[in-house]
């Protein structure tokens, strides 16, 4: 079964673009966003893996694209406490619950995150994946 993502939104906490999931505000009236993005991560010197985030994020820090229609993506009263929020429709490796631009994002136990996906970093020769100090002349 394929997995239906909503649009796409431009945020701080996803490297590339992340899936604006639902619409939520709170009790205090803010509006904050669900969003789904894919994130790269390693273990040791393994190949990066991908791994599908979720998260809310305050909609102030959210931002639009061009010509994307926003107006399908559902809205839910939120209540008092974060933890009690709705996770993601897709079944997300990672659900960090309330966000902000300024968190740190930590990755799955015993792995670092990578900003290359394991299918560009294949195209990359391995020299050039070495730091310029370590390279053979």
């Amino acid at each position: 079964m394929a997995v239906v993502l909503g649009p796409q939104v431009r945020a701080a906490v996803a490297h590339g673009l992340a899936h604006l999931d639902l619409w939520g505000r709170d009790t205090g009236g803010d509006w904050w966003a669900l969003l789904v993005w894919e994130d790269y991560a390693s273990r040791g010197l393994r190949r990066p893996v991908t791994i599908l985030c979720s998260g809310w994020l305050p909609a102030v820090d959210v931002k639009p694209i061009a010509d994307v229609d926003y107006t399908r993506v559902w809205r839910a009263r939120l209540g008092p406490n974060p933890l009690t929020w709705p996770t993601a429709s897709t079944s997300s490796d990672l659900h960090y619950g309330a966000l902000s631009r300024y968190q740190h994002l930590d990755p799955p136990d015993g792995m670092t995150w990578t900003s290359t996906s394991a299918r560009r970093r294949a195209r990359i020769p391995r020299y050039e994946q070495a730091a310029p100090q370590d390279r053979r002349r």
